[in-house]
């Protein structure tokens, strides 16, 4: 159990993880930030029941009880492989969530046909900073609204969270007008959401209605994966350079889809799925 303060948009929380091994070989894993959400790695297919069976036995021993979890994430097979277990051990009513798509990014396009030929202002990409701190949270609201169709009275707390944390991190990008002397216009917003040794992962990609389907979206998006894959834009904790940038897309976000495809990213073998748990069944005799 460590813990990770600062790191975590909510609050300061323990990252739990549980490995299972076979012969002193890792077969399967996964971790926890909270009491109610669960990550799975991908396992290998020859022990992935055993192990998930195995791991759901290890976290009702570990929280006490087999309530309260609301969500599992992670490829697709594992997912329903834990859904099943998980709804046997609670009782609880499992429906799914969304269907994630995984891209990767590892040197970028130059095609000119690929190319998105200029139709809004000229602009320029910055950091977020203070001064922006209105609009960023407007921005991740907007975006819990529209792409994650969340809560409107929790999105608030949660826009005001996550616009601080990252903006903390300076992580938030902007692509905004490149005319210092008219009045600033934010035309799109992308995130770092994660890094590892020598890759990044990026998130919520979101233009306002307003200035859409204008390329606003895949210039910001570009601009920072040329920044971080030519080694113009240094990032902390890759100690080896940016070698690879990844992004988990909603299978239904087309626009989203199209536009990292343009920017060069293509489909890992990946498929990365969600499963929600509700209310226990209720039996009547």
């Amino acid at each position: 159990e460590e813990k990770r303060k600062g790191e975590d948009p909510d609050n300061s929380k323990s990252l739990v993880a549980i490995t299972i091994t076979y012969k002193s070989t890792p077969v399967g894993m996964a971790f926890a930030v909270d009491n109610n959400h669960l990550y799975l790695s991908r396992h290998q297919p020859m022990h992935r029941g055993t192990a998930i069976l195995m791991m759901v036995s290890a976290i009702v021993q570990f929280r006490g009880t087999a309530d309260g979890l609301e969500g599992v994430h992670g490829p697709l097979d594992e997912v329903n492989v834990f859904k099943n277990c998980w709804v046997l051990c609670s009782g609880a009513i499992a429906f799914p969530g969304s269907y994630m798509k995984s891209m990767c990014l590892d040197q970028l396009r130059t095609d000119p046909e690929e190319e998105e030929s200029p139709r809004g202002e000229t602009g320029k990409l910055i950091v977020a900073t203070k001064e922006h701190a209105a609009i960023v949270q407007h921005l991740f609201f907007s975006f819990m609204e529209e792409i994650l169709h969340t809560n409107a009275h929790s999105n608030q707390k949660k826009a005001k969270s996550y616009a601080k944390h990252y903006m903390d991190q300076r992580s938030v990008f902007l692509w905004v007008n490149a005319d210092s002397k008219s009045k600033p216009k934010v035309y799109s917003m992308v995130c770092i959401r994660a890094e590892g040794e020598d890759f990044v992962r990026l998130d919520y990609l979101f233009t306002p209605s307003e200035y859409r389907r204008r390329g606003y979206g895949f210039k910001c998006a570009k601009e920072l994966c040329t920044l971080l894959m030519t080694g113009e834009l240094e990032w902390k904790r890759c100690f080896n350079g940016v070698k690879r940038i990844v992004v988990l897309v909603d299978e239904v976000s087309l626009t989203a889809c199209k536009i990292f495809t343009k920017v060069g990213f293509v489909e890992s073998n990946a498929l990365v799925s969600s499963m929600k748990f509700g209310q226990k069944l209720r039996i009547n005799t």
